[in-house]
């Protein structure tokens, strides 16, 4: 059996998690990359063909190999961001051109998402100390003030680190319940709405809920299987799935340095460059959080290269949301058409960072 699946372009995968190329489309703007479980000295592949029952394949030690069906579980999708995709596909593509059995490649123009680098850049344009600046610790961590705004995540983190800590998990279950209401309700990482649910569920469930939050944040299993035991228990509790923000904020305040919070609109954007084969879902799975953690990891890494220091992952969330939400985005076009010798009229951008007109002197003149 196979299920929709929200990881890479056009990719569906197997209840074990493994993927379905049999559902893969190797024309897409930016191709997923594969690797095989077993063989990581053939480096990264690409599928260039596809038939009813096998697959095959170009990978980086300049071997094709075919691939029968029943072998697909050992073909993992990875991310890579935008710009080393491309480097890692033109260079597949040069290894088999000419090929007969090779899919077409069209010459469509690709569009070229927001990069973290201009996001790094528009980032010290508002903060010149980055995650230091006093401006953004004010705002973001906190200003000192007795009652802290939802938005400062230094109070939320302190809270759970004082009535969530791992001990308190031996302890009695609505316990446990209780202060992760307390927790829930500092912060602006979960909707009001969505706190109340959670403050509402009933003790029956109380004892589910502790068990696969402390095996989320503490146990030693594949994340994806406590991941999904934890959508599960909330699944149950509430009546109806969770949103991504509601199975997140608590992994992500509790243990922030191992566990991001996720805002899924946010996370596709910075997909389309760090991981341009991601494909989202509202739904939260193990699967699709683990890449989404990994891809965390990899912006925090580039920031740390690049001078900035964040403390966890919600600083690297919010610095993602600053230059990805529809002001950032602008801004930074501006700043990339500049660069590019362009008319320094203020552009007009739409939800997907796609400039679509021009305010000013050159619109008029158009």
């Amino acid at each position: 059996m196979t299920q929709a699946n929200p990881i890479a372009n056009d990719v569906t995968t197997n209840d074990d998690g493994s993927v379905d190329l049999d559902a893969y489309e190797p024309n897409a703007a930016a191709p997923t990359l594969f690797r095989h479980s077993l063989r990581e000295k053939w480096g990264l592949g690409m599928v260039i063909r596809k038939l009813d029952d096998r697959v095959m394949m170009q990978f980086q030690d300049g071997r094709k190999r075919t691939f029968v069906d029943r072998f697909y579980h050992l073909i993992e999708a990875v991310d890579r961001p935008l710009d080393t995709t491309m480097g890692i596909v033109s260079g597949l593509r040069s290894m088999f051109e000419g090929m007969d059995e090779g899919p077409r490649m069209t010459n469509e123009r690709r569009k070229d998402p927001v990069s973290l680098d201009e996001q790094i850049l528009y980032f010290r344009e508002l903060f010149a100390d980055g995650f230091q600046s006093e401006d953004y610790e004010a705002t973001h961590r906190g200003d000192g003030r007795k009652r802290p705004l939802k938005r400062h995540r230094d109070a939320a983190v302190e809270k759970a680190r004082e009535v969530l800590p791992k001990s308190a998990f031996s302890g009695d279950p609505t316990e446990v319940h209780a202060a992760a209401s307390k927790v829930l309700n500092l912060t602006d990482l979960v909707p009001a709405k969505e706190r109340k649910a959670f403050a509402a569920i009933e003790p029956e469930h109380h004892e589910a809920i502790a068990t696969t939050l402390r095996a989320l944040l503490y146990g030693e299993s594949k994340l994806t299987n406590r991941f999904d035991a934890w959508v599960r228990a909330l699944e149950r509790a509430l009546g109806e799935e969770p949103t991504w923000q509601l199975a997140t904020a608590l992994p992500g305040l509790i243990r922030p340095d191992q566990h991001p919070a996720v805002r899924i609109k946010t996370y596709e954007r910075q997909a389309k460059w760090m991981a341009p084969g991601l494909r989202m879902s509202d739904r939260p799975m193990g699967l699709l959080y683990t890449r989404l953690a990994a891809m965390m990891q990899a912006v925090r890494e580039r920031l740390v290269e690049k001078g900035l220091k964040p403390r966890d992952y919600l600083d690297v969330r919010d610095f993602m949301w600053l230059t990805l939400k529809p002001a950032g985005r602008k801004r930074i076009m501006e700043i990339r058409h500049q660069k590019m010798g362009s008319e320094m009229h203020a552009v007009i951008v739409d939800d997907d960072g796609e400039i679509v007109g021009r305010e000013g002197a050159e619109a008029e003149a158009a």
